[in-house]
């Protein structure tokens, strides 16, 4: 819902980051509000979050039904906050399950996991790493057709790109995140690609 469609402030208003949340579904929602809180530009707020969550270390996370959702969301979070020290940490438990989904029961969908290893290795500088992880994540979100989770992972690839100064192919995939996401009305996704497109 509000996630999706880069309304980071419908996601806060949802959740109270105040509240201490330490186990169970909260650890997941933890990790959402984290990621809403970076996008709302309140960094310093994200960082309390995450430690909170992964302070323990991510391996103490339970590895519940709940636990696969919870690990993408702290690691898109991780890679958000640029923490190159639990970016180590949390590839170890990503990698090895990067050709599979994070869902959560009652159709709560986190992406492919190669998208999480794609933002981790960035975070480390490991680009080419990184790039190839892109492309399998946006491989498997079509292949499910998950055309939302298509829209971000081509605007966070394109980002890269454009940070690693091939302007070309960042603006193939800046603009194809654009096109998906405005047809599906996921406006924050769309304003970041447009705005990505004007910087190159």
């Amino acid at each position: 819902g509000a996630r999706e469609r880069g309304d980071d402030a419908s996601v806060l208003g949802l959740f109270d980051p105040t509240r201490p949340i330490r186990q169970g579904p909260v650890q997941y929602v933890r990790g959402v509000v984290g990621r809403a809180l970076v996008g709302a530009g309140r960094r310093e707020d994200a960082r309390e979050v995450f430690e909170d969550l992964v302070g323990p270390g991510a391996a103490a996370i339970p590895r519940n039904i709940r636990w696969p959702a919870t690990i993408a969301e702290a690691a898109l979070l991780c890679a958000e906050l640029g923490d190159a020290g639990r970016a180590k940490e949390l590839l170890d438990l990503v990698e090895p399950v990067a050709h599979q989904h994070a869902m959560l029961p009652l159709a709560m969908y986190g992406g492919p996991f190669a998208r999480c290893a794609a933002r981790l290795h960035e975070t480390l500088g490991r680009l080419d790493r990184a790039g190839d992880f892109y492309e399998e994540a946006l491989e498997a979100a079509t292949a499910l057709g998950a055309l939302p989770m298509q829209a971000h992972t081509l605007l966070e690839h394109g980002q890269m790109l454009a940070r690693s100064g091939d302007r070309r192919r960042a603006r193939e995939q800046l603009a194809a995140s654009q096109r998906l996401a405005a047809q599906l009305g996921m406006a924050g996704v769309a304003r970041d690609a447009e705005a990505s497109l004007a910087d190159l």
